[in-house]
């Protein structure tokens, strides 16, 4: 059989069957040091999963259950309003999401709400609820996953190298954090833009590319940021370019123009981590000629920058380079994303599809790649360690213990001395400079490799060992504080 035909019999195999059970049956065939990555980070995953809860989990489910409590009281119109009312006292008292974002989840819970009103069990405080809720992210993230290895499969044509892009994405501590410690919803968007870019690439079908990503961006608008340069790669007419872009926004405006008759609506939605985050987008940061009251945001002149080069790339959709740069275009936006506008700890997992898939699609640049992510990913989460006192903190370890205050006055005690500014900084730089990095890295085709001299070698083992494990050192961490230090 021709290699062709060998690539087309394993794409035919791909498809019907469940991820996991594709990755259990390629891992099986590993050598033992791989196979037993896969493992190690099955056992984190499932610690975190069982360990964690976090307030945002307790109140998405909350949010996600009272569409069935408003549709079967007949008050449908007041979802919003209900949700201000929260009966269920968690945390966050209005509902900041947008409703399209939480209807998939509340199909899901709907079991669990059926059981609450049998029972009269509060939702926001049974475990066992809450675990069937967090399921949800990890079937998205399953589904994800499937998704990111047949557009590793495509543009590679080996099995190795997508368990790579896959053993990426589930190992990372930004997923780690995002899904089994906050809980949170980021997965569904991502799903939706991943599948986009899957048709796109794989399929070569920029009309179910169009639609998904507008899906996408009306779920939590992020991934705008990926879209517009990977349009601007294939597309040059100005006009279709402007129409493309505000069709995008389509599903948003329509859902939003549906919501506003809800009272309560627009109070809660300014209240949303979306809002807070575009505001940060928006920030200035630099200095323009000096003058401290004329100033830039980063993120904006770093993301011009990349939709001109992106403009000006001659490509179009199905010639032979264009799923990498795709891949590299979302890269690097996400990651400019994440370095300069991120202001929630778990956002950075929306770069992982397409980081995963660049860094697994380069044998000559995979330990460099490997390398520079191990420092981001490190630098990042400790980053959010310092800025934010729900990460990791006490009393979220199975929410045995509630030491809130008590753990703000020993974190005190050990980061907030005169030095804490500059050992952030040092962080700071570190993650900046791997950011650069990776970008610049990774550009496609064989410039860089030939200018660095690179050859195909073998990732060392340290280096993917301290990736999987990055994760348990901060589970470490938070064990450590709340049952010795706090203990």
């Amino acid at each position: 059989m021709t290699e062709k035909g060998k690539n087309c019999t394993a794409q035919h195999r791909l498809r019907g069957k469940g991820v996991f059970s594709e990755i259990i049956n390629s891992v099986t065939g590993l050598d033992d040091s791989r196979k037993s990555h896969f493992v190690v980070i099955a056992a984190i995953s499932l610690f975190f999963f069982v360990a964690y809860y976090y307030i945002d989990l307790s109140s998405l489910t909350v949010w996600s259950t009272n569409v069935w409590e408003v549709l079967f009281g007949g008050r449908f119109l007041d979802y919003y309003a209900y949700t201000a009312e929260n009966h269920s006292g968690v945390m966050h008292q209005r509902n900041g999401a947008e409703f399209i974002c939480l209807l998939p989840w509340s199909v899901w819970n709907l079991p669990i709400w059926i059981i609450s009103k049998l029972t009269g069990v509060n939702i926001a405080h049974s475990y066992p609820m809450l675990l069937w809720s967090k399921l949800f992210l990890v079937a998205v993230l399953a589904a994800t996953l499937r998704l990111v290895r047949k557009i590793a499969f495509h543009i590679t044509g080996g099995k190795n190298s997508s368990l790579w892009a896959v053993f990426i994405m589930l190992g990372s501590i930004f997923t780690y954090e995002s899904i089994y410690y906050a809980g949170q919803n980021d997965i569904f968007f991502v799903f939706l833009g991943v599948l986009g870019l899957y048709y796109l690439i794989n399929k070569g079908e920029e009309k179910k590319f169009l639609l998904l990503f507008a899906l996408s961006i009306a779920v939590k608008p992020f991934y705008i940021f990926v879209f517009i340069p990977i349009l601007l790669l294939y597309e040059k007419n100005v006009w279709r370019i402007l129409l493309k872009i505000a069709g995008s926004f389509g599903f948003l405006l329509l859902f939003k123009l549906l919501m506003l008759p809800f009272p309560m609506y627009r109070e809660s939605i300014e209240v949303g981590p979306s809002a807070g985050e575009i505001v940060k987008i928006l920030s200035a940061s630099v200095d323009i000629f000096g003058i401290s009251y004329i100033e830039a945001s980063s993120f904006i002149a770093c993301f011009v920058f990349l939709c001109f080069f992106c403009y000006v790339k001659d490509i179009k959709i199905g010639e032979k380079d264009f799923p990498l740069f795709a891949l590299y275009a979302g890269s690097a936006a996400t990651l400019l994303f994440s370095v300069f506008a991120m202001s929630t700890f778990y956002r950075p997992m929306m770069m992982l599809p397409m980081m995963s898939v660049l860094i697994a699609a380069s044998k000559r640049r995979f330990k460099l790649n490997m390398i520079l992510l191990l420092l981001l990913s490190a630098g990042i989460a400790v980053l959010s360690l310092l800025n934010n006192d729900a990460v990791f903190a006490a009393g979220m370890l199975f929410s045995a213990l509630d030491k809130g205050s008590l753990y703000k006055a020993v974190t005190s005690a050990v980061f907030d001395f005169n030095g804490i500014e500059y050992i952030a900084n040092l962080f700071g730089g570190v993650v900046l400079a791997c950011a650069i990095l990776l970008i610049l890295l990774n550009f496609p085709g064989k410039l860089v490799e030939s200018k660095l001299r690179l050859k195909e070698e073998r990732c060392d083992s340290v280096v993917i060992w301290l990736y999987t494990l990055l994760p348990a050192v901060f589970l470490i961490y938070n064990a450590v504080l709340q049952y010795v230090v706090l203990g």
